[in-house]
């Protein structure tokens, strides 16, 4: 007996690149020249390891609770209770993400980016090609946006994994952001400029052009004591800021402002950012936190600087980038992991992928309902407006499928890692590409689904 459909189900949707190895993660959109073209972003990548131990990554139940946090919230003279739950033996679980940190930090055999083309906006895909340079080779890198400049040309801003002067060996392959251009929708590239001189990483699908044709890169990096691949771990810090151009990409300056939380002099980290102009000139960043919840700040002056992060009310999120696009009724458009505290403990935090829109430049949003989910919960309560906590999985990260219980989980078991979402504007639809795997679909497998839904049903 299959599991029962979302309501989304009845819009187009199709696995443009089904769950496989190797590897295929961050799929991004760009825009191509004419209406109902799209082009398809994505890289390809296979760890150094070519035997790794497949048990590392099999999905499996709930870790055995060894011991139980239980609290009460109050929220709007309502008691919302929550569970930390403790791995069984977290020896083994630091021993197995130790071993994951050893592997990421490997130079991988190939980490390619490729294209391909829709003219049909989704509905079918033409043959994927490589993303060459003018010599010929391959473009190696990842965390890829493509943009349409003011030229009218392509422009790549992306992180390079072979060309980048001085790279930190252990933080992201040693790879450092770069930009080219491209005069043939993509398939030979310019040589490389280089964005920003030290480490540091753009979020797939997350640069924009603004209508003066300044390019906006958001971008973050961590910093950290460790020198190893451990870094990217639990023992670093991260903070955001913006790259811009205006120039077509060939210089770069680099904002004022460095964005991170903190509470009574401790700082955390706040990643990926993502920005979408307002109505009113300002631009407005979103930001990945620790704190099961979003982040904003905004900018008067192009992204040069930015006001400190502030949490959004009433969302509840877990530590994943999100994707904000305007859509031409009017409304901002989010598509984010909405996660409460207690799934964020137990493995489930990219479980489900959600949708909500504004009305006033993301200050309130309305009409919540999701892309993928285990369960029929459109709207998670998030934690009070004045709590602050760090809600992570620590010494037991991984994705656990859910106890069995029909009454609220009833489409698990199932896919566990639905996340890093990139959209366009199509007519009169929003196509939607997100990764899709792991869980059911298949040890460490992650493919690119599609789904094109009219901005009517977006918008309610």
């Amino acid at each position: 007996m299959g599991h029962p459909p979302l309501d989304v189900d009845q819009f187009f949707h199709s696995l443009v690149i089904p769950p496989r190895q190797p590897l295929t993660y961050e799929t991004t959109l760009a825009d191509g020249r004419s209406e109902g073209e799209l082009y398809l972003v994505n890289f390809e990548n296979q760890l150094a390891n070519s035997e790794p131990d497949l048990s590392l990554y099999t999905s499996k139940e709930p870790a055995v609770k060894t011991g139980s946090v239980k609290f009460a919230i109050e929220q709007e003279s309502s008691s919302i209770e929550r569970e930390s739950d403790l791995s069984a033996d977290v020896s083994k679980a630091r021993a197995r993400n130790q071993a994951r940190d050893k592997r990421n930090a490997r130079n991988n055999d190939y980490i390619y980016l490729v294209m391909r083309l829709s003219k049909d906006a989704g509905r079918t895909w033409g043959e994927p090609w490589e993303m060459r340079d003018l010599a010929g080779e391959r473009i190696q890198g990842n965390h890829q946006s493509v943009v349409r400049t003011r030229n009218g040309k392509l422009g790549l801003i992306y992180n390079d994994h072979l060309h980048f002067p001085n790279g930190h060996p252990t933080r992201d392959g040693g790879s450092g952001i770069m930009y080219r251009e491209s005069e043939d929708e993509g398939h030979t590239w310019s040589e490389p400029v280089v964005v920003y001189p030290h480490h540091a990483m753009v979020c797939a699908g997350h640069a924009i052009v603004l209508d003066s044709g300044r390019i906006i890169a958001p971008a973050y990096r961590w910093i950290s004591h460790d020198d190893t691949g451990a870094s990217e771990g639990d023992n670093h810090i991260s903070f955001s800021f913006v790259l811009s151009s205006d120039d077509d990409g060939k210089s770069w300056q680099v904002s004022r402002s460095e964005l991170f939380s903190y509470r009574y002099g401790a700082c955390y980290s706040l990643g990926e950012p993502a920005i979408v102009p307002l109505t009113d000139g300002r631009l407005l960043m979103d930001l990945r936190s620790i704190h099961a919840r979003r982040y904003q700040s905004t900018s008067t002056d192009d992204g040069m600087t930015w006001s400190k992060a502030q949490p959004v009310a009433g969302i509840a999120s877990s530590s994943v980038p999100a994707i904000l696009r305007r859509l031409p009724t009017g409304p901002l458009l989010m598509i984010w992991n909405q996660t409460s505290r207690g799934e964020i403990l137990k493995g489930l935090h990219r479980a489900r992928l959600s949708c909500a829109v504004s009305d006033d430049d993301g200050v309130t949003w309305r009409n919540f309902f999701n892309l993928e989910s285990l369960d029929n919960e459109s709207k998670i309560a998030p934690l009070p407006d004045d709590w602050f906590e760090v809600v992570e999985q620590q010494e037991d990260y991984w994705y656990w499928q859910p106890a069995s219980n029909a009454t609220r989980y009833v489409r698990a078991p199932g896919p566990l890692r639905n996340c890093y979402p990139d959209a366009r504007v199509v007519g009169d639809e929003v196509v939607i590409v997100y990764d899709h795997g792991w869980g059911t679909l298949g040890v460490s497998s992650n493919g690119t689904k599609l789904r094109a839904i009219p901005i009517d049903y977006l918008t309610g």
